[in-house]
């Protein structure tokens, strides 16, 4: 069993460490996650197939419609669309999401060309750089610093030394960018 306490152990326990519980979702599935368990942060992830494209816009304006409503409940909340290829990059999609997942890749090597061409879809304070900062922890961290860092992987495997990289890397990041917004948990 994954959560043996149920999730609001958990969500409980991101809390007590002063950050914002959040969860990667596709947003058709869930809603009253923020009302019952104080959830704070969304990704709203886009991996469902619609069919014909003449149903398309129907469905992307139901589903901003409904993101205006979750908003309008929820004022403080914060929703992060995910690229999935582009498909919720557009304009009416940014302008109703605080940040926008650009990739997740992985390869510390082939995040440089998304990080060079995003600021050409997305402003940079809008767009989360994700970071897994593994053998070259300088060339990761540098790299989400183009936008928002989004830091992920398996931090806590790390040696003592690559893990104080990260950590001046962030330091460096909040110098220059401030801070956003509070941590967030994945």
């Amino acid at each position: 069993m994954r959560f043996p306490g149920g999730l609001g152990e958990v969500i409980d326990a991101i809390k007590g460490h002063g950050m914002v519980p959040g969860l990667w979702l596709e947003p058709e599935v869930a809603d009253r996650l923020v009302r019952e368990h104080g959830i704070g942060y969304f990704t709203f992830d886009y991996n469902i197939d619609l069919g014909p494209a003449d149903r398309l816009l129907e469905h992307n304006r139901a589903y901003l419609a409904w993101v205006e409503r979750l908003l309008e409940r929820h004022p403080g909340l914060v929703i992060e669309s995910c690229a999935a290829g582009g498909m919720r990059l557009d304009g009416a999609t940014l302008d109703r999401h605080s940040i926008a997942s650009l990739t997740d890749q992985q390869d510390e090597l082939l995040l440089p060309a998304v990080a060079a061409a995003a600021p050409a879809a997305v402003p940079p304070e809008q767009g989360a750089m994700w970071a897994y900062p593994a053998e070259q922890v300088a060339w990761s961290m540098v790299t989400a610093m183009l936008g928002r860092i989004h830091l992920s992987g398996r931090l806590d495997l790390l040696p003592p030394d690559r893990l104080a990289e990260v950590a001046e890397a962030i330091g460096v990041y909040k110098s220059y960018r401030g801070c956003p917004g509070p941590a967030v948990a994945r």
